[in-house]
């Protein structure tokens, strides 16, 4: 894997060649049958559409994926996770398909913890290449976002275009000592 940019710009993206790319779509894909399997449900009202569910599953892998690569994290890939956070101890990822222009923004819902960091990653599955685009805390999202209801998964946004924090500003996970 190649990298684009260096840490203190406003956005990093991290581009994949093909094997990278397939093995991370293989993840998503067992990730969502299993979880047919076991009955789970998408949260926050997403459809449970097998097609729609599997196009989530594989957006929000690539987008932990590059973050973990950005931050030199291990991805936890594991099938069985049920970790609080998307990456690390306080890392949200919301990874948004590259199609849909209009909806890059990072989204929060109301039981998302406040306290976490939220990182929106756009991916583009035609040039295999995830952008994080910048972040922010879930309490600045609820205070300074817009809370929409006309969609599928009601949620406060905060559009990539309003003051995000840059990819270098992003904070650090807490070491245990």
């Amino acid at each position: 894997m190649t990298y684009r940019g260096n840490r203190i710009e406003q956005e990093v993206q991290i581009p994949y060649t093909a094997q990278e790319w397939e093995s991370v779509r293989r993840v998503a894909f067992e990730r969502q049958r299993m979880n047919v399997a076991a009955g789970l449900h998408q949260k926050f009202g997403a459809s449970n559409d097998p097609g729609d569910s599997t196009l989530l599953h594989e957006v929000g892998c690539f987008g932990e994926h590059a973050l973990c690569w950005h931050l030199e994290l291990p991805w936890t890939s594991a099938l069985e996770r049920q970790a609080k956070a998307d990456v690390g101890t306080i890392y949200q990822v919301r990874a948004v398909n590259a199609v849909y222009k209009s909806n890059r923004s990072i989204s929060v819902h109301r039981r998302d913890p406040s306290e976490q960091v939220f990182v929106l990653a756009v991916v583009d599955f035609i040039s295999r290449v995830v952008t994080l685009k910048g972040w922010a805390y879930g309490w600045d999202v609820k205070n300074r976002g817009l809370w929409k209801t006309r969609i599928r998964r009601p949620c406060f946004m905060l559009h990539e275009t309003a003051p995000i924090l840059p990819m270098g500003e992003l904070p650090l996970e807490p070491t245990t000592s």
